[in-house]
Order: C-alpha cells, then sequence, then structure tokens
C-alpha cells in the first residue's frame, strides 16, 4: 500500500515537474526569442492591435520608436510586442472594403490598455497624436485576451505531445517538401527575411468563423497543427476575442502565433504536410500578416 502511495506522489509530482518546465519555457521563448512582453496574468484589460504604413522614405522601426516613446510618456498602456511585416499573406476582403484598396501593411503593434477609456485618453495625448500621424495608413482592432486560455495554451500543446509519445504516432519530422512550391516561398522569404526572422516567425491572424460545415473542417486543420506545434514546442502567444475599434468589422477571434524561425516557416509552407491538410482550412474571413519581431529594437 506504502510503495503504491509512494509510487502515486512520485508520478504527481513528474507531472508537476514537467507542466512547470513547459510552462518556464515558453516563458523563455516569449521574452528572449519572441521579444513579446505579456504579463502571464492579468485582470480584465483591452489588447489593441494596431496595423501601420509607412511612406517609401521612412524607416518603419525609427518611425515606431517615435510612437513607442511618446506612449511612454504618461504610461497610460503597455506595448507587448512590434513586429515588421514580411508579407501580407491573405487581405480580408472586410479590411479592402474599410479602406477602398488592398492596404500593403508594414507593421504591427500589439498594445495593454486598462480599458477602452485608457485607450481613448491615449489616443487624446498630443504627443501621441503626432506620432501616429507619422503612418499614412493605420488600423486599430481590438482584442478581449483571455489570461487564463493564453496561460494554459503550454498545457495543452503538452498534453498533446504526450499523448502522441504515449499512443506511438508516427513522427511529423522531417518536413518532405512540395516542390511546386519552392519558387514561391524562395519570393516570400529572401536572404535578408531569413536573417531578420532567424529565430522567429510571427504570425497575426483576425479571424471569422465560417458556417457549421466550415468549422467542423477547420477544427481538423487546427488539431494537425496543434500536433506539429506540440512536436516542436511553438504556437499561439495571443488568442482571444475579437473587437472592433477602428470599423465596425466582423471578426471571431484573433490568434498570434509563434513559429521557431523563418527557415522553418518556409519549410513548413512548402511541405507536402501543410499541403495535406491546408485544404481544410475554412474560414468566413482571415487577415494573414507574417511578422518579425522588432519590439526589442525600438
Amino acid at each position: 500500500m506504502h510503495r503504491l502511495k509512494y509510487g502515486l506522489i512520485g508520478v504527481l509530482l513528474a507531472i508537476a515537474a514537467m507542466m512547470l518546465w513547459q510552462q518556464l519555457r515558453y516563458q523563455h521563448l516569449r521574452r528572449t526569442v519572441v521579444q513579446d512582453h505579456q504579463p502571464l496574468l492579468h485582470g480584465e484589460v483591452l489588447h489593441v492591435l494596431t496595423f501601420l504604413t509607412v511612406s517609401p522614405d521612412q524607416d518603419l522601426i525609427e518611425a515606431m520608436r517615435v510612437l513607442k516613446n511618446a506612449a511612454e510618456q504618461d504610461r497610460p498602456g503597455t506595448l507587448i510586442y512590434a513586429g515588421k511585416i514580411v508579407a501580407n499573406v491573405i487581405s480580408s476582403p472586410q479590411v479592402v472594403r474599410a479602406f477602398r484598396e488592398d492596404v500593403p501593411w508594414d507593421g504591427v503593434i500589439l498594445q495593454q490598455f486598462p480599458d477602452r477609456e485608457a485607450y481613448e485618453a491615449y489616443l487624446s495625448n498630443e504627443q501621441v497624436q503626432d506620432a501616429l500621424a507619422q503612418f499614412p495608413v493605420r488600423f486599430a482592432h481590438g482584442m478581449d485576451r483571455s489570461a487564463m486560455a493564453s496561460a494554459l495554451m503550454p498545457q495543452l500543446l503538452l498534453a498533446r505531445k504526450l499523448k502522441r509519445i504515449a499512443t506511438s504516432a508516427p513522427s511529423l519530422l522531417p518536413l518532405k517538401t512540395d516542390e511546386t512550391r519552392q519558387e514561391m516561398a524562395t519570393a516570400a522569404f529572401p536572404p535578408d527575411v531569413e536573417q531578420l526572422g532567424e529565430d522567429a516567425i510571427v504570425v497575426v491572424n483576425l479571424i471569422r468563423e465560417g458556417d457549421a460545415e466550415q468549422r467542423t473542417n477547420n477544427r481538423h486543420y487546427s488539431r494537425s497543427m496543434m500536433d506539429l506545434m506540440a512536436d516542436l514546442n511553438y504556437g499561439p502567444m495571443h488568442i482571444g476575442g475579437s473587437i472592433p475599434i477602428d470599423h465596425p468589422l466582423a471578426y471571431s477571434s484573433v490568434a498570434i502565433v509563434y513559429y521557431p524561425g523563418a527557415r522553418f516557416f518556409r519549410d513548413l509552407i512548402t511541405s507536402t504536410y501543410l499541403q495535406g491538410i491546408i485544404g481544410n482550412k475554412q474560414l468566413a474571413d482571415t487577415q494573414v500578416s507574417v511578422t518579425v519581431p522588432i519590439t526589442d529594437v525600438l
């Protein structure tokens, strides 16, 4: 009886140690690789994602640095993530209609505010207004980020990984290349992009779910992608509900997902694995921008 008791305690301690290690590993990735400064736990707050453009003679990083400095004067909000957009993969018809054109977004910032009133106070700050005026076009969209759901995501990935190990599921690696996709990948990820995103690629998604059949198919796609994320220890950094701000756009959710570097992301989008499941990715509407982290250089 005592041996059984101590054995059970040992198993529970081992599980607790794995969960703690998993959480700490993802927090380390968030801070040092993704350059994402989201506190692990937070209360009722508003997250605002702002897409930005710069004119050809402007430097994106310098313009965003000016905005960051202006925003920090009275500290009404917190800068969580800043990214240089290297590819606008999918343009949402809703956004195209709102701006009457397909806007070539250059950068994105994610900020956290105590509430909508604090965000409005931020916008009314004269220095912030001057800093925002540098950007010819901008588009803000809010997110109701669930601290609990985001904090539990690493544990969900750990559970999927352990399940795959327990069921002797076949390895998803190495990814096999679909040669027909190579030219597309080379154009999307030239050497300068590979260098910028050597350690991390962060994909920003605005998502509008489709009908019942589309949602079912999309769940199959999501589960397949989560298996790969679990195996390679990457995945969602931010997930939450959609909150319209600048335009009354109908999205269901917002997801910001980390991938371990441009080379891996290129290999993924040219893989037979992705081509085998991508047909199940069915949404009513989505905006997808691929970014590289620049938070720590602002």
